[in-house]
């Protein structure tokens, strides 16, 4: 688990991290960079909380293993349906 003091998770930060499997981003998260869990290929599950208001560009890119994303309701800006992150307006995906 990420300590609270984390407030951006910077670009490639965890890129590449094979054994990474799941992760809770804290509350005190509010920006996920670019590519900053691409090619983890063994990530499964992650859960993006409100407080997040800016993914960046591939942030989960080639996260090959990636079939749950769970966003908290109260984010104002992405949501998820059926393990798949979108816009808040679920117009698109993210």
């Amino acid at each position: 688990m990420l300590p609270s003091s984390v407030t951006s998770i910077g670009d490639a930060a965890f890129a590449w991290c094979f054994s990474l499997t799941s992760i809770t981003i804290p509350n005190s998260v509010t920006s996920i960079r670019d590519y900053a869990f691409a090619y983890c290929y063994s990530l499964t599950s992650l859960t993006i909380p409100s407080s997040v208001t800016d993914i960046g560009d591939w942030a989960f890119s080639n996260c090959s293993s990636l079939t749950a994303i769970t966003v908290d309701a109260l984010n104002s800006l992405y949501s998820s349906v059926d393990g798949v992150l979108f816009s808040k307006s679920q117009s698109q995906t993210s």
